[in-house]
């Protein structure tokens, strides 16, 4: 239930914000492997989730991608799954999570058409 409400409270969010992108998230995807990289997600809310771009910026280590599309769909409590497809259709991720903190964490599991991969956990807040 607390869940439920936490998805209500950021959909909510959502909806009083700007139309052009609604939310606006940062944060930090961190590798399995101990490198990091940080993350401006810019999301506005369709049916039963999100959609919207993010931003990769290099931190301990490059990106796999600069810039991706980004589409989440929730569950009733409160979790979600997703996925990520960067702007030059070269680097897929698959992403889940639930809602913490006003924001979103999870795991991610990405893969490049050169065969570069890479998974890890991620979270972004307003």
């Amino acid at each position: 239930m607390v869940a439920g409400v936490a998805m209500l409270v950021l959909l909510a969010g959502v909806l009083v914000a700007s139309p052009a992108y609604a939310l606006r998230l940062r944060g930090v995807a961190l590798s399995d492997s101990g490198i990091y990289v940080s993350l401006v997600v810019r999301v506005h809310q369709v049916a039963t989730g999100l959609v919207g771009n993010v931003r990769c910026i290099a931190g301990s280590a490059p990106c796999l991608f600069g810039r991706a599309r980004v589409s989440v769909t929730f569950a009733p409590d409160g979790s979600f799954t997703g996925g990520l497809l960067s702007g030059n259709g070269r680097t897929q991720c698959a992403i889940a999570g639930v809602l913490a903190g006003g924001g979103l964490e999870g795991r991610y599991e990405c893969l490049r058409n050169d065969g570069a991969g890479d998974v890890g956990s991620f979270q972004v807040t307003p």
